[in-house]
């Protein structure tokens, strides 16, 4: 969680976050996701406990490697999310023109 919102400070502070080559967050758009990326890590954990707690057997959220591990890939998972929702559309075109070269 904390990790997601130093993320989003550092996107807010340099309005731009490169994650592949081609798929590249900018502008306002890099403002608008570093802003959602505060704001959702909170909540976000909160809800991966809840729903940890119901579904995951006992012996896994107890366990020093599974928990961490769970936790990661799902605010992981989060982060990507928005970041496919915030992605620059011109690095959608410079892929696909890139790829028909």
């Amino acid at each position: 969680m904390i990790l997601m919102i130093i993320v989003g400070i550092v996107v807010l502070i340099t309005k731009r976050i490169k994650i592949t080559r081609h798929f590249v967050i900018s502008g306002s758009q890099a403002k608008s996701y570093g802003i959602a990326l505060i704001a959702v890590a909170i909540p976000a954990t909160i809800l991966l406990n809840v729903v940890a707690r119901l579904w995951i057997p006992r012996w896994v959220l107890a366990s020093p490697i599974y928990r961490p591990l769970m936790n990661a890939t799902f605010l992981a998972a989060v982060m990507l999310g928005l970041a496919f929702y915030f992605r620059d559309k011109i690095s959608e075109q410079v892929a696909s023109e890139s790829e028909s070269q």
